[in-house]
């Protein structure tokens, strides 16, 4: 991230972070896992947000709620509260991906598959403070603006009324107007040809 050609105030750094259960990395084998975590995690991206250089958005984080990776969540999730880091996304909902797991897990009930929540999981994530919209700090205002006793209060926008719309005015066609065929006078009916009257005393003819 170092030395981007990136104007200031233009990008939203969003990196993944993971523990061992995706992949394994030294600094998770070392004596004082997880206290070193956070020193790796300032050198990986935290030291935009602390140098105000740029926000970060972390873009995926999670795992199983078990052994190291376990103890790592609760490690990112005190870096998170502590740092000023503007937000997370958590990897993940459904239960399906095979080494995170999810916010869900599944049994079966019957001849039922019955979703029940990861309790542990949501408490892990109670402990991180809300985004507070609208607020009337920025990211780069002051090292406690992630304290929550220390964020504006929340503040409902007032409510938008829906647009005037002006009426619907019918389809135009697009094709040009096709001119009336031209009218058509009837042509009268013949008239039967009428001999000449014959005089009275006349023979038959």
């Amino acid at each position: 991230m170092d030395g981007s050609p990136v104007p200031p105030g233009k990008v939203v750094y969003s990196p993944h972070s993971y523990g061992p259960g995706v992949y394994k990395q030294d600094y998770f084998g070392d004596a004082d896992f997880p206290k070193n975590m956070a020193s790796i995690w300032r050198l990986q991206y935290g030291h935009l947000t602390d140098s105000n250089t740029a926000p970060i958005l972390i873009g995926e984080w999670g795992g199983v709620n078990t052994g190291q990776d376990a103890v790592w969540q609760a490690e990112f999730a005190r870096y998170l509260s502590h740092s000023r880091i503007a937000g997370s996304f958590y990897w993940c909902l459904n239960p399906d991906s095979a080494d995170t797991g999810g916010l869900l897990k599944t049994s079966i009930v019957g001849d039922d598959m019955v979703f029940d929540s990861e309790d542990a999981k949501l408490e892990l994530l109670k402990q991180i403070p809300a985004t507070i919209i609208p607020s009337d700090r920025i990211w780069g205002d002051s090292p406690d603006w992630r304290d929550p006793e220390h964020s504006p209060p929340y503040v409902a926008p007032p409510p938008v009324p829906p647009p005037v719309l002006p009426p619907l005015s019918p389809p135009r066609d697009p094709r040009p107007p096709v001119p009336p065929p031209p009218s058509i006078s009837p042509s009268p009916p013949p008239q039967p040809i009428l001999s000449p009257p014959k005089p009275l005393g006349s023979p038959p003819s």
